[in-house]
């Protein structure tokens, strides 16, 4: 029965409507909706979110799209939350202080193939996003030696690998882009304050 109805949901979406939860989906903090990130049709990787009480994942009716402003029932609606945005995580965290306002970040990269890893923080899931930057310091590096031109991607945190909440550590990998690579974990640690 469980099969039947993940095919119901996804036969039930058109080719030209986004896929959400394809760019990535996180569990509210509250845990009462599931939200559901993905990338627009058009190929210009606006990233657009939906959101579904955590309970009724596979009714379509229940879904709700970010229209800028607040929820709508209409997908139609749905506006852009990132732009440009080619891969990455958003995840909810304590890094910022426990007393913080922003509970919500993200890891990932642009759609400009900079190579270079993007950080930003929200206090909900649709944003507004704050600081969305490259973070500054980091040096992304590829092993493979035989595809120098290709660019660095697929850039994601881990933030169950690390206690973040006692010594700001975070551990994110990327690939090495090309087709012959590997992935590349590497530790950020943040300043801290209690």
């Amino acid at each position: 029965m469980a099969n039947k109805k993940i095919e119901d949901i996804t036969d039930s979406w058109k080719a030209d409507e986004p896929r959400f939860g394809a760019f990535c989906a996180v569990l509210g903090i509250n845990k009462e909706y599931i939200y559901l990130y993905g990338h627009t049709p058009d190929n210009l990787k606006s990233v657009v979110l939906a959101r579904v009480p955590s309970r009724q994942a596979f009714s379509r009716k229940e879904y709700e799209y970010w229209d800028g402003n607040g929820w709508s029932s209409k997908m139609r609606e749905s506006k852009p939350v990132l732009t440009a945005m080619q891969h990455g995580q958003i995840f909810h965290t304590d890094i910022f202080g426990q007393n913080s306002p922003f509970k919500y970040a993200f890891i990932g990269c642009n759609s400009f193939a900079d190579s270079k890893v993007r950080f930003g923080r929200a206090q909900e899931p649709q944003g507004p996003w704050e600081q969305i930057h490259e973070v500054e310091g980091l040096r992304t590096y590829s092993m493979q030696p035989y595809d120098p031109a290709s660019f660095i991607y697929c850039f994601y945190p881990h933030p169950w690998a690390f206690d973040v909440k006692k010594n700001g550590d975070l551990m994110i990998t990327w690939s090495e882009g090309g087709m012959h690579g590997s992935v590349i974990a590497e530790l950020l640690r943040f300043e801290t304050t209690t």
